[in-house]
């Protein structure tokens, strides 16, 4: 038979191992989010139409990836278009007035009507939990479209908000799009 001392022996070695793991896992996980910044950017992809009664779009989406140990809770996205045609907006979010959990369509981000400045500033509340380290956040899914004309201009820039950049940071690559016939 086994005595106590033997067994509380052994459980304190595991216990030991399991502690030598952890802080292994934490080394390990703290160098590989070696560029240690949160990156975030635009994808998209544009159909441009000349044809008179054809419309022309954007269709976007906003990524913000977390490279740091540290996670982003809060996280407020902000995009910017300034646009010399009208266009409409729509994607894969919630209205201010809509609640979540009686939606058919799931969605990540919600649009913040009370922070619209004029149509040329959209804001949007991240759903989801916070963003660990070495995680992302869902991408917000946008397009704009607009009716074809002769000459137009877009710039699409955003900024992303958190626990940690109250201030905002910019987009890594703002949307320049210059049409002239």
């Amino acid at each position: 038979m086994t005595s106590w001392l033997e067994v509380k022996t052994k459980l304190e070695a595991l216990d030991r191992s399991w502690q030598e793991l952890y802080e292994k896992a934490s080394n390990y996980s703290s160098r590989n989010a070696s560029f240690n910044k949160v990156i975030s950017f635009l994808a998209s992809s544009i159909d441009i139409s000349n044809q008179s009664d054809e419309w022309s779009c954007i269709n976007m989406s906003y990524h913000i990836l977390n490279g740091t140990v540290k996670p982003l809770e809060n996280l407020i996205v902000c995009v910017r278009i300034d646009a010399s045609v009208r266009y409409q907006i729509s994607g894969k979010y919630l209205l201010a007035k809509d609640r979540r959990d009686q939606q058919k369509i799931k969605a990540n981000w919600q649009l913040l009507e009370d922070h619209q400045n004029g149509g040329e500033e959209y804001w949007f509340s991240y759903l989801g939990e916070k963003v660990n380290g070495a995680d992302r956040a869902e991408p917000l899914h946008l397009t704009l479209t607009w009716p074809t004309k002769e000459q137009y201009k877009f710039k699409i820039d955003a900024f992303y908000y958190s626990n940690r950049d109250e201030e905002g940071l910019p987009v890594d690559n703002p949307l320049l799009l210059n049409v002239t016939s």
